[in-house]
Formats: structure tokens, C-alpha cells, sequence
């Protein structure tokens, strides 16, 4: 088959016999006739490796200690004055937000949280990495960016495409399966085709160019004149 037959040109047998890269060239033809960009997606970029993070705090009340005992003991001093604190919730089916009510808050207002970041030398250490990085990853991002951009306004033309093949595998599906059941009323009727088509056609809604081509078939009329 060659490559310059318009696609709208393509019999089901040359739809079921196109190779994936025949699939691509009209993809990109459609994609060229209709003005859209035939952008390749950017390969997911190789960043610079970054250290782990080197140092440990625990978070308590918006403030961060080296030392796990000393915010464990201020979570505890907190959670202790508290006695009376309540949390402010509403019921979305009965009345929503305008209608809020108040219940008493159960367990610690505050926690004690682990933090992992990096010491200030580290970070100033590998901060042209971490710019490094960032440039890279803008860069791509604006790439995928377009490549989106120009995959979904192409998405009709791909649905197309599929789509015309998929219902030629459809119809080819169909074809075979009428032609089997067409055989075994031939074998019922002894071979009178009257009476076979009409077993046929109260069972089944076929289309005349189906018809004709089973007609036409080497398979029918073989099956034909066995009897």
C-alpha cells in the first residue's frame, strides 16, 4: 500500500493492514493539513544529584528545636493550660456554614512534628545545583507544556484515525460472523439459499454491502455448491 492514498481512500482490508508507522505518517499528514505543530514529547530530563538532607528538627507551635525533649516538653506545657478549647464544625446537609456550632476539641491542640531540611552551609553549598535543577525542570515543563497543548488539538484527528480502524476490525468481526451463521443455515435448509437467507434475516439485521460481499465470498459459494 502506498503511503500517498488519501486515508478517506483506504479499503477496511488496507485500514487492518496499516503497521503503527503507517498510523503515524497520517496522523502527522492530518496533524500538517490542519495546521498543528508535530512536536516529539520531551524526554523526562537527567537532573543534577542533589545530597540528602542533613539535619533533623522538631517542629512544635511554629518553632523548631535540635532537641526532641525540649518540644516534646513545650507540646506538653501547651496541651496542659488548655482546658477548654473547642472546635467550630457545621453540618453540611442541615443548614451549611452559615449555621455553625461548637464542640468540645478532644485530644492534644499541639504536636510535635519531624523536620528534615538542610544546615545553612549545605544549602549555600549546593544552591547552583538546586538553580541548575530549576532551569532544567522550567525548560521541560514548557516543552510538555506544548507537546500538550498540540496533542489535545489533535485529538479529533487521532480519534479519527482509530477510530475508522477500529470499525473496520468491527465490520471484518461482523463479516466473519454472519458468513459462519450463514453456513449452518445452509446446512439446515440442505442447501437452499431461500430458506437459509430467510433463517438468516429473522435472526439478523444485516446491511446490503454485507450481504453482497458474503454473497460474493469464495467461502459462500463454495458452501453452496457442496450440496
Amino acid at each position: 500500500m502506498e503511503f500517498q492514498k488519501p486515508f478517506e481512500q483506504l479499503t477496511d482490508k488496507e485500514l487492518l493492514e496499516l503497521t503503527q508507522d503507517q498510523i503515524d505518517w497520517y496522523i502527522k499528514l492530518k496533524k500538517a493539513e490542519a495546521g498543528i505543530r508535530i512536536v516529539v514529547c520531551p524526554e523526562t530530563p537527567e537532573y543534577r544529584q542533589i545530597p540528602d538532607k542533613d539535619f533533623t528538627l522538631y517542629e512544635v507551635c511554629g518553632y523548631h528545636f535540635e532537641d526532641r525533649e525540649t518540644a516534646e516538653e513545650i507540646a506538653r506545657a501547651v496541651n496542659g493550660k488548655i482546658t477548654k478549647a473547642y472546635k467550630v464544625d457545621y453540618d453540611y446537609y442541615r443548614g451549611g456554614s452559615d449555621h455553625k456550632y461548637a464542640k468540645p476539641y478532644e485530644g492534644n491542640l499541639v504536636d510535635v512534628n519531624i523536620v528534615t531540611v538542610y544546615k545553612k552551609e549545605t544549602y549555600f553549598g549546593i544552591k547552583d545545583i538546586l538553580i541548575s535543577n530549576k532551569k532544567i525542570e522550567d525548560a521541560y515543563k514548557d516543552l510538555k507544556n506544548e507537546y500538550d497543548q498540540q496533542e489535545e488539538a489533535s485529538s479529533e484527528i487521532v480519534e479519527k484515525i482509530y477510530g475508522a480502524i477500529i470499525g473496520a476490525r468491527e465490520r471484518k468481526q461482523q463479516y466473519e460472523e454472519y458468513l459462519t451463521r450463514i453456513q449452518e443455515y445452509l446446512r439446515l435448509s440442505n442447501g437452499d439459499t431461500t430458506v437459509a437467507w430467510n433463517f438468516f434475516e429473522k435472526a439478523y439485521t444485516i446491511e446490503p454491502t454485507v450481504k453482497n460481499r458474503i454473497l460474493e465470498s469464495e467461502e459462500y459459494i463454495n458452501a453452496v455448491a457442496g450440496y
